[in-house]
């Protein structure tokens, strides 16, 4: 893959890295459900697709825990993955981002991964449609002066946090807390 973002071993580790913090904050919380301070590791293994694969070994799984007392589940946010999606999270943004302008890159990329239409207008339709009416948005909204216009979603999100290689983290950042439910229903889902 020729985007230096997808090519960029250092971006990869760095998300793993943010996810393990998330991930400790997470542990050091204990159970939200019951209180409980002792949480049990019970990691998703997970199968990502749009990587290659000498990275797959960072994206394998997915952080969770389930408590010790009443053995509810516990996932942790990530900047790794939007929610159960095979894709990883970078994949989706990147994708979505460059499918209003079909590039070669953007061609070759998504016949490398195997992306299909419909897989693409599923991500625009969660973009511009299920994100913007969102209890998520809906609450973090009134940070940004003025709105990024949401029919331009994610690209409008990258510009207002930024035009550097880190805008794509912070997005990735932004959005964790969609990644573990709750802000969006399960069937409004990427």
């Amino acid at each position: 893959m020729s985007h230096f973002l997808v090519s960029d071993p250092t971006l990869f580790s760095s998300l793993f890295e943010f996810d393990t913090e998330l991930a400790q904050e997470t542990l050091a919380k204990g159970c939200p459900h019951c209180g409980h301070d002792r949480l049990h590791q019970s990691h998703y293994p997970r199968k990502p697709r749009g990587i290659e694969a000498n990275h797959r070994a960072l994206f394998s799984f997915r952080f969770s825990y389930c408590c010790a007392a009443c053995r509810k589940r516990i996932t942790c946010p990530s900047l790794r993955f939007l929610g159960r999606k095979i894709y990883v999270g970078l994949i989706v943004v990147l994708a979505s981002c460059c499918q209003d302008r079909i590039t070669a890159w953007f061609s070759r990329l998504a016949q490398e991964m195997n992306l299909s239409l419909r897989t693409l207008w599923r991500w625009r339709s969660f973009w511009t449609k299920t994100l913007p009416a969102s209890r998520f948005w809906q609450a973090v909204k009134g940070r940004f002066m003025p709105p990024p216009d949401p029919y331009r979603f994610p690209h409008a999100l990258l510009e207002t946090l930024g035009h550097s290689g880190h805008a794509i983290s912070r997005l990735l950042t932004f959005l964790s807390p969609i990644t573990i439910g709750g802000m969006i229903s399960a069937n409004e889902g990427l």
